[in-house]
């Protein structure tokens, strides 16, 4: 079942590094379990707060690659990712689009972004998200998130494991209370880590 507006901070994935470098807010858990850690942050200047959620996974670094560039699968584990469609790829770049599904009365949500692939010297993989609204035209059936900026980091623990990072900062727009989105920032990536956990095991 999925969680009430979970992606919209995944989102995505995805998926933020955020990223702002300067950002000094220190990381406050607010839950634990399964092996899965979920923290949140103040962001200066935003009532919005930054989520980040942390799980090792059974499975290897190369697999939950391929997961992550599976664009068009993304609804079979990110949380309230209803479609996914990818716009255009190169060797280290994909642009995206993709629509989450929020329950009634809630309007729709749609983003569009921007990936860029590094692979980095201790080994671990960084995909940084950045929302791209210019990819795609507005629909009236949604409401478009604009500002949008997130990360996965994948570091290898072993040839069958691996640490999986998710961190995410997103305006949902529209009228939505900060601290009703700041609590779905909670739940949301914690469900879709463990989703990640579940569809990996299908894909080794």
């Amino acid at each position: 079942m999925k969680y009430f507006f979970a992606n919209t901070f995944f989102i995505v994935f995805l998926l933020f590094p955020i990223v702002n470098e300067n950002q000094e807010a220190e990381w406050e858990l607010k839950k634990e379990e399964d092996g899965i850690r979920v923290y949140t942050r103040e962001v200066e200047g935003s009532n919005i707060r930054e989520f980040k959620a942390s799980s090792h996974i059974s499975a290897s670094q190369e697999t939950i690659y391929n997961i992550l560039l599976d664009i068009p699968n993304y609804p079979k584990w990110i949380e309230d990712v209803e479609e996914a469609s990818i716009l255009s790829k190169a060797e280290n770049e994909r642009d995206f689009h993709y629509q989450l599904s929020l329950p009634w009365p809630m309007k729709d949500r749609d983003i569009a972004m921007s990936m860029k692939i590094y692979y980095q010297d201790d080994q671990s993989i960084l995909l940084k998200l950045t929302s791209n609204s210019l990819l795609v035209p507005e629909n009236d059936d949604f409401i478009r998130m604009y500002n949008v900026v997130g990360e996965w980091l994948v570091t290898p623990m072993d040839d069958s494991n691996c640490q999986v990072t998710y961190q995410f900062l997103a305006d949902p727009e529209g009228f939505l209370p900060a601290w009703v989105i700041n609590i779905f920032i909670i739940d949301g990536p914690f469900k879709t880590l463990k989703n990640l956990q579940e569809y990996s095991l299908i894909k080794k």
